[in-house]
């Protein structure tokens, strides 16, 4: 039995273009979501983790962060008190904005909603799926926490000129950097106008240096102009910039980017997450002179179990060359989670996986 690609892979092979693949990469996808017919697993090859969200009695606004493993809303929502979920598919304008959440539901102008099942609205429902980096507003008939299990997907946050978008960012408990912090360095948001939701009312936020980032959160905030502000750090590699990172016997090498646009200095921590199919056997290269007389060579090192960088100043970048031993390598497909946090609490996933058409049975 074959479990399914991690949902990056899977997304591309679904007409969205979110990574660029080689043939090879494709072709294995296609046998591995087939399965020749066979049976697959749903829950995938990992590495999972839970994100836990605390629900608040009434109308909640929540970033979700990882890609469900069955992201269907009767899946996530099973058992809770969860009544009403809304995602917003537009731009607010100002003469848009709303002061509560309740004023989504009459005409549901922009929105997709899913109603609980046991309502007689339920027929109206229009939202199908939980993703990655969306955020939703939900309203829950009591306190509830939430867990959401899934796995990583690397992606960018959606901004609109000149509007309001509902955004979160995957922030680091106990480590929240202000607000005035976070967008220190986002030309279109330093206007800073930001509204959280307090007591089912979005209420402007007056002093953003005071107020703190909230993991599993969601602000409306103003892009005054285009945007393409991810946070305090900027991630790259080659190919794509959303989704993952693929490797295969012909393509054992990728490089990944990681720049400070940020004021001030940051420093970063690096971690690996093996799937359930095993550790993905990953390196990195470092440059090293011999001697005198000798050339410089390229040197593989085995991943740490933590990497330190930095710090990095602002506007620097730090270039970080990865490496998968194919060779040891004994299952078509296995999967690792590169983990990058930051001393200003932020934390950006980004899924390694290493595909091996020619150890798929009958081929």
């Amino acid at each position: 039995m074959i479990s399914l690609p991690p949902p990056f892979l899977r997304r591309s092979l679904c007409g969205i273009p979110h990574f660029i693949f080689n043939l090879l990469v494709v072709s294995v996808l296609c046998l591995l979501v087939s399965g020749r017919g066979a049976a697959v697993e749903p829950e995938g090859n990992g590495p999972f983790r839970d994100q836990v969200i605390q629900l608040d009695a009434g109308w909640n606004a929540v970033y979700i962060d990882l890609e469900p493993i069955d992201g269907s809303l009767e899946s996530v929502f099973k058992d809770s008190p969860v009544e009403i979920v809304a995602s917003y598919f537009r731009p607010v304008t100002s003469m848009e904005f709303i002061d509560s959440p309740n004023e989504v539901l009459p005409d549901r102008k922009a929105w997709n909603v899913w109603y609980a099942p046991h309502r007689e609205d339920a027929v109206l429902s229009n939202l199908n799926k939980i993703q990655a980096h969306h955020s939703y507003l939900i309203y829950a008939e009591e306190a509830h926490s939430l867990s959401i299990t899934g796995v990583a997907y690397f992606d960018s946050s959606r901004w609109y000129p000149n509007s309001y978008g509902l955004v979160g960012f995957p922030i680091t408990a106990g480590n929240q950097p202000t607000m005035s912090q976070f967008f220190d360095s986002a030309l279109a948001q330093s206007s800073m106008k930001i509204y959280t939701l307090r007591s089912g009312n979005w209420t402007l936020v007056t002093n953003p240096a005071a107020e703190m980032m909230q993991p599993n959160k969601a602000y409306w905030v103003y892009s005054d102009g285009a945007s393409d502000f991810n946070g305090p750090i900027n991630v790259d590699f080659a190919g794509s910039s959303q989704g993952g990172i693929s490797f295969s016997k012909e393509t054992i090498t990728r490089g990944i980017t990681i720049s400070n646009v940020s004021s001030y200095p940051q420093s970063l921590s690096l971690s690996l997450k093996h799937g359930k199919s095993g550790n993905l056997p990953v390196s990195y290269v470092v440059r090293v002179l011999g001697g005198v007389d000798e050339a410089i060579k390229n040197v593989s090192v085995p991943f740490p179990e933590s990497l330190e960088i930095g710090p990095i100043e602002p506007g620097q970048s730090f270039k970080l060359t990865l490496e998968v031993d194919q060779k040891l390598i004994s299952a078509p497909v296995v999967s690792a989670t590169l983990s990058i946090l930051t001393d200003a609490g932020f934390d950006v996933d980004v899924p390694l996986v290493s595909l091996r058409r020619d150890l798929i049975d009958g081929l």
